[in-house]
C-alpha cells in the first residue's frame, strides 16, 4: 500500500460529503481511549506525520 500525506491552510470550516459521514477532530486522550477502533496505518503513519507537523 502507498499513502501520501500533505498539509495545507483551509479556507473555511470542512465540511462532510458523499462517501464522508462526519469528520472529527479527536485529541490524543480520545484516540488513546479509542485505540482498538484505529487501523495500523492511521497509528503507524498518520498520528507520527501530525506530531511531527506540530499539527496535533
Amino acid at each position: 500500500m502507498e499513502m501520501h500525506l500533505y498539509t495545507g491552510e483551509l479556507l473555511g470550516e470542512p465540511q462532510p460529503q458523499s462517501e464522508i459521514e462526519e469528520i472529527v477532530w479527536m485529541s490524543k486522550d480520545e484516540v488513546a481511549e479509542k485505540i482498538a477502533l484505529m487501523t495500523p496505518m492511521t497509528l503507524d503513519h498518520v498520528m507520527p506525520f501530525l506530531a511531527e507537523q506540530s499539527i496535533w
